[in-house]
Order: C-alpha cells, then sequence, then structure tokens
C-alpha cells in the first residue's frame, strides 16, 4: 500500500517533507505545525490549508471557541488546604479531609471525559468540605472555651 506524502510550509517559507499523514498528527500533537501552515500532496496544483485535513486532536465544541468545554470547580485545592491544616493542628477532622479529598481528586479525573461526574462529585467533595469546616469550627470554640476556663 502506498501511503500519501505530504509537504508541509508556512505561507511564504520553504516546504518541508515529504511525511505521512500519521507524521503529520505526531507534528501536530507537539505543536510543530498548526492550522496557519499549508500542505501539498504530489499531483495537487496548489498549496491547500492544514486545517483542511483531518489530523487535528478532537475536541468539544466550546473549546474550539477557546472556551473550557466544562467548568467544574472541584474543590480539590481547599481540600488539600483542609488536609494540610487538619495534619499540622492535629485536628480531628483528618478522616473527613481525605474524603473530601478523595471525591474532588475523582471530580478531576472526571472533568473532561465525564462532567455529569464530576459536578457530582464535586458536590461531593463540597460536602465534606462543609462538614469539615464545621468540625473545625466546633474544635476551635471548644478550645477557646477551655483556654478561658
Amino acid at each position: 500500500m502506498n501511503e500519501r506524502k505530504y509537504y508541509i510550509a508556512v505561507p511564504g517559507g520553504e516546504p518541508e517533507g515529504p511525511f505521512s499523514e500519521s507524521e503529520l498528527k505526531l507534528m501536530t500533537f507537539q505543536r510543530k505545525i498548526g492550522k496557519k501552515h499549508l500542505y501539498c500532496v504530489e499531483g495537487m496544483p496548489e498549496w491547500r490549508p492544514v486545517a483542511e485535513l483531518d489530523i487535528f486532536p478532537k475536541v468539544a465544541p466550546s473549546t474550539a471557541t477557546g472556551q473550557s468545554a466544562e467548568r467544574v470547580n472541584t474543590h480539590l485545592v481547599p481540600a488539600i488546604i483542609v488536609l494540610i491544616l487538619s495534619c499540622l493542628f492535629c485536628l480531628f477532622t483528618l478522616p473527613v479531609a481525605i474524603v473530601a479529598i478523595i471525591q474532588a481528586a475523582r471530580a478531576e479525573s472526571k472533568r473532561v471525559s465525564d462532567p455529569a461526574g464530576a459536578r457530582k462529585a464535586a458536590e461531593s467533595a463540597w460536602t465534606w468540605l462543609l462538614f469539615c469546616y464545621g468540625l473545625m469550627a466546633i474544635q476551635v470554640i471548644g478550645l477557646i472555651i477551655m483556654n478561658a476556663a
């Protein structure tokens, strides 16, 4: 089987190649070529935009416009902060903070592949964080009362 060989060039630049389609895909992944480049195959009458080729990674429609496909606040950073505070101050919230981290990490891992699952895990992380905040407040109030007495 004879695979097509592509030549690429930046408009006004020197042609490079030949490249196979799989090499072009790798080059787009490595960001060595972009949609501004032109391509030509032997026998073509003129250079055409590389954007016409099916070599670019597929993105969700909203990411094509420069926006993220799904903005899900995973609460990972606050969960990490609560975990660190729990460790530093020997707070009894450590097990709850660990569960919050696990849920936030699940949400983070599902952001692209499963936005609905990411939202559900993020809501769970937020619930565990609220529980953690409440426990921390109770512990701080208890310490204040004990020190005042």
